[in-house]
């Protein structure tokens, strides 16, 4: 078990570098913000190029005040009421959201 945590340590140490390497930001959260789908957000960027962040309302209900002011930096958070889809489902607003990328 101590290897298995040690090297749980060493990949988030290694993620952690890599986005701050490339000028991401980290939030943390709880494991009760992602029970309550914090964690299962996107940013987007709309039409006119301004960064949108969606999560649900449960999502946004989860996060504490000083996360909620880091996001704000740099995004318009959307967070519609979708719990019945989470509830039935599991998923959350960055599963019902795909992806286009730019070549």
């Amino acid at each position: 078990k101590q290897w298995y945590q040690r090297r749980v340590r060493e990949d988030i140490g290694n993620l952690e570098k890599i986005l701050q390497e490339t000028g991401k930001k980290i939030i943390y959260v709880t494991y009760d913000q992602a029970k309550n789908f914090a964690t299962n957000s996107i940013q987007l960027k709309s039409q006119d190029e301004k960064r949108l962040f969606v999560v649900s309302k449960n999502g946004y209900n989860s996060l504490n005040q000083e996360q909620i002011q880091k996001i704000e930096k740099t995004s318009v958070i959307l967070s519609p009421d979708i719990s019945t889809i989470e509830f039935i489902s599991g998923g959350s607003a960055r599963s019902m959201n795909g992806e286009l990328f730019k070549k």
